[in-house]
């Protein structure tokens, strides 16, 4: 399974529709191979001060991560960071 980016709009961290078919995709494959574990990576562009962009790449990951549990993955399976 290749890794793919993700967007998110401007100063948001909702995951985007065009979005929802990888995330589904990516949920079953790690369904399917249980003893693989996933990092998401949150970042933002350079706008804004490093603490805020710290805080919302942290929420664009989470975001992610809370989809994916949402279809059943575990959450003990994914780690999330932000580089801001």
């Amino acid at each position: 399974f290749s890794a793919h980016d993700i967007h998110f709009d401007f100063d948001d961290y909702k995951i985007k529709v065009e979005d929802i078919p990888y995330l589904e995709l990516l949920a079953q494959w790690l369904l399917q191979h249980k003893s693989y574990k996933l990092t998401i990576e949150g970042h933002c562009d350079e706008r804004g001060s490093d603490l805020y962009n710290l805080a919302l790449g942290e929420k664009r990951a989470n975001s992610a991560k809370d989809f994916l549990v949402s279809l059943g993955v575990s959450s003990s399976r994914i780690d999330c960071i932000s580089y801001g």
